[in-house]
């Protein structure tokens, strides 16, 4: 029976050391990103996914006009999205 224990043990013991070497790793800081705003534009919303960052802008007290879509790790503009109206 203290051979099952000790046996069961150092499997816990191995099976957390495999886990915890395969932890995600911190998020590193990305320093500071600059870019251009159009001129008359303000931000309105700002988010971030999958190493992107979506910045709405528009004229103040006006809709937003467009978001623009910028890489995150590298700082460039990757393109940006206009709203259209519906039908």
């Amino acid at each position: 029976m203290s051979v099952l224990l000790v046996a069961g043990l150092i499997a816990l013991v191995v099976g957390i050391a495999r886990t915890a070497g395969k932890a995600a790793a911190a998020p590193q800081p990305i320093g500071e990103l600059g870019f251009e705003l159009p001129a008359g534009r303000e931000i309105r919303q700002i988010g971030a996914a999958d190493g992107r960052l979506f910045v709405a802008i528009a004229p103040p007290g006006a809709p937003v006009e467009r978001v623009l879509v910028i890489d995150v790790a590298s700082g460039r503009r990757l393109g940006s999205l206009s709203p259209v109206p519906g039908p």
